[in-house]
């Protein structure tokens, strides 16, 4: 038996999961409000609209939801092509819509691909009007679900942020208004790595993981933006060993609780409620985040330390093949969540530390090429990012000058660098 072979046959195990193979089928989501308008528009109207890419990638379904409307809607669309804070003519109707709340459901869309490319780079938004606002009263940029960190105004951009224990506060600075968003959640001992879309909003919500120093017990306290509710998930144990493996298995575009214990993947799916087991990897891998073949699902994946090198060990959901990568040195920092060339792909990469600078080594999935980029020095704390919107992963760092944090952002739209002055030192 080659060595390919050996890893692999370590790997898979039983599975002990009910799920069944499915096509790719990946989740877009935008976020509705008066805020994202072009002027902007005061109303108490919001709204949420998912699109479902099939897997021939030629048609979209969408399914939108929407309330408070200061009349009722007149027409509903999505437009395109236009950025954040621009606007565009319409691209697709959906037809008949009525009342200040309600749903919409239109018949599948047909696309092509230079439009699938558009929507990847978050370049059409959806839109609904009222004869109040006949431009549109509530409006979102559609993106991928879940591929973008720390959003909390839902206009597809990271917001810089920051946790300060001493309080028990997040502290954002929110891209679309430039203000201050405050949040009162979690403790100064809690981990506060885990904010993610669990309600599937469009928008980040805040999440605290707390380890019970007497049994071991793994809670998380998740505050639900879309109905400002906490959910109290008490999962895993740090006394089995447990490491936090969430991710959005089950391609509903809401993010699932869950746990990787010693090659076991235990989770809550979202989309029933049920619990669900999936034997990959063994004991000491490192469990990652990423949706690695574009169907919408998180893929089981993990890292392993091998004579000095990283092997990635991915499952894809799409069709249950497995695919082993030697990528990085042991030592490196593995980076989640990350696409890089805008493909809809999470894209294999580390970040590693030569001569006091940080080089970021990425694995492109839509070519296969390997490129090298430096950016930050090694006292910085890394802090990547979608900041500027544009369906591309940007590489940031956070520096401590006089005693404030200082954000270095390369924004992937065109190569320039962006700072922001927000947290202090102690703050995380």
């Amino acid at each position: 038996m080659n060595k390919n072979l050996k890893r692999l046959a370590m790997m898979i195990g039983v599975v002990l999961s009910t799920a069944a193979f499915s096509q790719a089928q990946q989740v877009f989501v935008a976020n509705l409000s008066g805020a994202q308008e072009v002027p902007a528009v005061a109303t108490g109207g919001k709204g949420v609209c998912q699109a479902v890419l099939n897997a021939a990638e030629t048609q979209l379904t969408v399914n939108c939801r929407y309330s408070g409307l200061s009349a009722a809607a007149s027409a509903a669309h999505i437009h395109g092509t236009a950025a954040i804070g621009a606007t565009a003519p319409v691209l697709f109707d959906f037809g008949t819509v009525s009342g200040t709340s309600g749903t919409i459901a239109p018949a599948p869309i047909n696309v092509t691909a230079q439009q699938v490319a558009e929507l990847r780079a978050n370049r059409m938004y959806a839109n609904i009007h009222t004869a109040n606002n006949p431009n549109g009263e509530i409006r979102g940029q559609l993106h991928v679900a879940n591929a973008i960190w720390d959003d909390y105004d839902g206009d597809g951009r990271t917001d810089p942020t920051v946790f300060r224990p001493a309080e028990g506060i997040w502290y954002s600075q929110l891209s679309l208004t430039g203000a201050t968003k405050y949040q009162n959640w979690g403790l100064g001992t809690d981990l506060t790595a885990l904010n993610a879309d669990f309600d599937g909003d469009g928008i980040s919500d805040y999440a605290a993981i707390r380890i019970s120093q007497t049994t071991g017990a793994i809670t998380v306290y998740i505050l639900q933006s879309e109905t400002n509710s906490m959910r109290v998930e008490q999962f895993g144990n740090a006394a089995f060993g447990d490491q936090i493996g969430t991710g959005d298995f089950d391609g509903d575009g809401k993010f699932d609780v869950g746990v990787f214990r010693n090659g076991l993947w235990i989770y809550i799916e979202s989309s029933t409620g049920a619990v669900r087991y999936f034997n990959w990897g063994t004991t000491n891998d490192i469990p990652i985040q990423g949706d690695f073949d574009a169907d919408g699902k998180n893929d089981f994946a993990v890292v392993r330390s091998e004579n000095g090198n990283y092997f990635w060990y991915i499952r894809q959901s799409s069709n249950g093949q497995a695919k082993i990568i030697q990528f990085g040195l042991v030592g490196d920092t593995i980076l989640n969540r990350s696409d890089y060339d805008g493909d809809g792909k999470s894209d294999i990469t580390v970040c590693r530390a030569v001569n006091g600078t940080y080089f970021y080594f990425t694995l492109r999935s839509s070519d296969n090429q390997v490129t090298t980029t430096p950016w930050g020095v090694t006292d910085d704390a890394l802090r990547f990012g979608d900041y500027d919107g544009d369906g591309r992963t940007d590489l940031g760092v956070i520096r401590t000058e006089n005693g404030n944090y200082v954000w270095y952002i390369r924004q992937s739209s065109n190569n320039q660098m962006r700072n922001y002055y927000w947290g202090k030192t102690g703050d995380r």
